[in-house]
């Protein structure tokens, strides 16, 4: 397993955990208060718990198990798992999403046809070349942090995967999108790329760091691409400086909704925002 990045905790981390009850900022968050401030407060600040969590959610947090338990086996050096113990993978993650909360099903959709596309689009990974990356598996669900801005709290990743070859480290994330990745998809990508090759690279040496994504799509034939992130030294000072701008908006209160014709419908806080008066 790869060695932890080593962090500091100051006096940011402490106001961040007097803030949000977490003493580090994480991608996830960041980039939900850059769609709208005010969910991020609802879930952050007063940390209300959401009432629905969507189905493509739950079911790529079931394709995630799944592809964690396939690369787990490489690790430990076991068989490769088969369809039918993957698919029991996805189901147990799927539960424990009704556990926790509501899932809300989408247009046209029902469990017949979300259990159909999860066969389909594991089967379509375990024959894919990204089922068996070249170099050797190092870590799978990597927690690392480290202070990677001015005056803000640590930043927190957790790594999907870390592939490690004589001449990099491969850091992968698994993605499942309803389609293949558009330009805007890459584009809104890279700051969670950035941030995970900044922190690979605290503990990798002379090794360079790669970022990529396994995205696999829900698609009538799903197939399996491999998105290699192209991040320049001018991208990563662009992605730190809005990480800390994002930090000092948060630290100063500025919550404020942000309607979007694709997000504001399916948004576990729509009670919360019609009923917000400022």
């Amino acid at each position: 397993m790869i060695a932890s990045a080593k962090f500091s905790s100051g006096v940011n981390n402490e106001r961040s955990m007097q803030l949000t009850g977490r003493n580090y900022l994480s991608v996830s968050a960041v980039k939900q208060f850059l769609r709208c401030p005010l969910s991020y407060r609802f879930k952050y600040i007063d940390r209300i718990p959401e009432e629905t969590v969507s189905s493509a959610l739950a079911f790529g947090r079931g394709i995630h198990a799944a592809l964690e338990l396939w690369f787990t086996a490489q690790l430990e050096g076991q068989p490769e798992p088969t369809l039918e113990e993957l698919l029991v993978m996805f189901w147990d993650e799927w539960k424990a999403c009704e556990q926790e909360t509501s899932i809300r099903l989408g247009k046209n959709e029902d469990i017949t046809k979300i259990a159909d596309m999860a066969q389909r689009m594991i089967a379509a990974f375990i024959a894919s070349n990204a089922a068996h990356p070249a170099g050797q598996v190092v870590g799978i669900e990597e927690e690392l942090r480290a202070a990677l801005l001015v005056d803000a709290p640590d930043v927190l990743g957790r790594l999907d995967l870390v592939i490690e070859t004589p001449d990099a480290f491969i850091v992968i994330d698994f993605k499942t999108a309803k389609s293949k990745w558009s330009d805007a998809q890459r584009q809104d990508a890279e700051l969670q790329a950035i941030v995970y090759k900044e922190l690979v690279g605290q503990i990798a040496g002379d090794k360079p760091v790669r970022v990529e994504f396994i995205v696999l799509t829900k698609t009538k034939a799903p197939s399996v691409a491999i998105e290699s992130a192209a991040i320049t030294d001018g991208a990563i000072r662009h992605g730190k400086a809005i990480m800390s701008a994002a930090w000092q908006a948060i630290q100063n209160g500025n919550f404020y909704p942000s309607p979007s014709i694709t997000a504001c419908p399916s948004c576990p806080y729509r009670n919360q925002c019609d009923a917000w008066q400022g």
